[in-house]
């Protein structure tokens, strides 16, 4: 487990090389995704549901994301995206237009379900973690 989070790190390390992410913040962005795929692989070795992995990994790292973000002072989504990248659901797309290309209607629509609810539930920890920062910095504007 601790190579595979390593070799993940490299990975997305490579990602924000590619991706032109300031320098200074390469090794952060691999940091994000060796974590984040450690606590994806960590929940599904305690029996969690692969839907469930999925959603305390995103939200995980989307509130280190958040809290990195006011700390160095740079856009969450530069610590989010390249954080959430190992446990986007790349293989599902493929291979559900693989099997609707061959005509494995059945199997196809079985990896697109996969692949919409892993993206949902991505988009919803992310939405419930940047909700909760809003309304905690809104809080402490007006006082509340």
């Amino acid at each position: 487990m601790i190579l595979q989070c390593i070799f993940t790190f490299l990975a997305v390390s490579a990602f924000c090389v590619l991706f032109e992410v300031p320098k200074k913040l390469v090794p952060v962005g691999g940091l994000m995704g060796g974590l984040c795929w450690g606590i994806y692989l960590l929940c599904l070795k305690y029996g969690i549901s692969l839907y469930g992995a999925n959603f305390i990994a995103a939200t995980s790292i989307a509130l280190i994301a958040e809290i990195l973000a006011r700390i160095v002072k740079q856009p969450s989504p530069m610590f989010f995206v390249p954080g959430v990248l190992p446990i986007v659901p790349g293989y599902s797309l493929y291979y559900g237009v693989y099997n609707f290309a061959v005509g494995e209607h059945a199997l196809s629509k079985e990896y697109f379900v996969k692949a919409v609810m892993i993206s949902m539930l991505i988009a919803l920890s992310v939405f419930l973690v940047n909700s909760v920062f809003r309304l905690n910095l809104h809080g402490r504007k007006h006082g509340v």
